[in-house]
């Protein structure tokens, strides 16, 4: 198997002030041992995205469009909720990593995968699923869907 990176645990948490213990505790490899055996679920899930995407536009063709201005909202302040909270949280890591440390070491020292900044680095690859679930507003409430939704 081919290494991205080099993991290395460069600090202990000096970062920051507050940490979670889910935080605490994650380990990126196991992340990566989990992801690596379970690669053909994303396949899964993109074709029925797919599917799902085209059966609920002819579904809703003969339909009048659905009023989710309140449940949109709510979907869009969860999700902004949960941005600002991975923002609020890798934002230590990330100024000290571009203060005073190399270009390598910001691009290929996997200093990002452990600890608090792990953890929300998987929460944001792992929100992109969720994300999905915007299209459905889409569908349901009879806008068009751009190119960046299909593919």
């Amino acid at each position: 198997m081919v290494q991205l990176f080099e993991y290395k645990h460069r600090y202990g948490l000096e970062n920051y002030s507050f940490v979670f213990p889910f935080e605490r505790g994650f380990d990126s490899k196991d992340s990566t041992l989990w992801m690596q055996q379970h690669w053909a679920q994303s396949i899964t899930l993109s074709v029925a995205y797919v599917v799902l995407i085209y059966l609920g536009q002819k579904l809703m063709e003969s339909r009048k469009p659905w009023d989710l201005a309140r449940p949109l909202a709510y979907w869009n302040l969860g999700l902004a909720i949960f941005s600002i909270a991975g923002v609020l949280r890798m934002t230590p890591e990330f100024i000290w990593s571009i203060s005073g440390n190399s270009l390598h070491y910001s691009m290929c020292t996997a200093s990002f995968a452990q600890g608090v900044t792990g953890f929300w680095t998987e929460m944001f690859a792992m929100s992109k699923v969720v994300e999905l679930g915007d299209t459905a507003f889409i569908v349901l409430r009879k806008r068009p869907l751009i190119f960046l939704h299909w593919y």
